[in-house]
């Protein structure tokens, strides 16, 4: 317990616990994340969440599919593969087969932004789940 009058202990443990706005972008820990950055981590988080599922042989769910897929075309397009290959990997992620009844039918359309070599481009992928 701090002394009177020392509250340095106080304001650490508040510090670690709630994360501070500093404009548009969140400060947690030692980490400077844009929304766009929190985003994309959430992507990851819940595409390995469905690849874990995945493997068991669980089926996805339409949250889980879409996090898959854009974590795939956010990968290809990282690794340096063009728009149009990265578009033709995103039918390639998941079948019918991975997935629950009705959500291929549900997910008609997955959109992300990915940094390309080239900048930023919109990929759309029609029909992702074949």
């Amino acid at each position: 317990m701090a002394e009177d009058g020392d509250h340095s202990e106080e304001i650490g443990a508040a510090a670690l616990q709630a994360p501070a706005v500093l404009g548009s972008q969140t400060w947690m820990s030692s980490l400077l994340l844009s929304p766009r950055e929190v985003e994309k981590l959430v992507i990851y988080q819940v595409a390995e969440l469905a690849r874990r599922r995945k493997q068991r042989g669980t089926k996805l769910n339409v949250p889980e599919s879409i996090a898959l897929i854009c974590e795939a075309l956010l990968e290809s397009a990282r690794d340096g593969a063009s728009l149009a290959d990265t578009i033709e990997l995103g039918k390639r992620v998941l079948t019918h087969d991975d997935v629950m009844p009705g959500v291929a039918e549900l997910v008609t359309l997955v959109q992300v932004e990915a940094i390309f070599p080239t900048g930023t481009q919109l990929v759309s992928v029609s029909n992702p789940i074949v």
